[in-house]
């Protein structure tokens, strides 16, 4: 994707294109988390993390550096998953059985750890949640 985004981007006239990211064990160092980041910053190319985990099957990916590294940027990002996971990537799981107040590792990692939800969102301002400034936007963790 980072080879053709910039393709993909000049393509879509109304610019409505945002690139997202599967951060799992090939993202396994700070150095190839960063590099891969810096080519859209640079570029000034649209992009979330979209999806990434404490571990997986293919590596172990570097969810200290994702974090922090989205929190310094700007970039938003998403934890996989809630919960109901199979097949063996149960550990993916932030809670057990759907459970809100049955956290698993991962999710008091990724709710209450360092450039965690707890400390990185905001209520949005259409639920209440003050006044938003440009170029900025907010999302609620619940």
């Amino acid at each position: 994707m980072r080879d053709n985004a910039r393709t993909v981007a000049a393509a879509d006239p109304q610019s409505n294109t945002v690139f997202s990211i599967h951060m799992y064990g090939v993202f396994d160092t700070a150095a190839e988390i960063t590099a891969y980041l810096d080519a859209f910053q640079s570029s000034g190319l649209p992009l979330v993390i979209g999806e990434f985990g404490h571990d997986h099957s293919d590596g172990n990916p570097d969810e200290d550096t994702i974090m922090s590294e989205a929190q310094s940027r700007g970039v938003g990002y998403i934890g996989w998953s809630w919960s109901g996971n199979g097949g063996g990537v149960e550990y993916l799981d932030m809670v057990n059985d759907f459970n809100a107040s049955s956290l698993t590792s991962w999710g008091r990692r990724i709710f209450d750890g360092a450039n965690g939800i707890g400390q990185t969102s905001r209520e949005a301002t259409y639920f209440g949640g003050g006044t938003a400034t440009a170029g900025s936007f907010a999302c609620t963790a619940s």
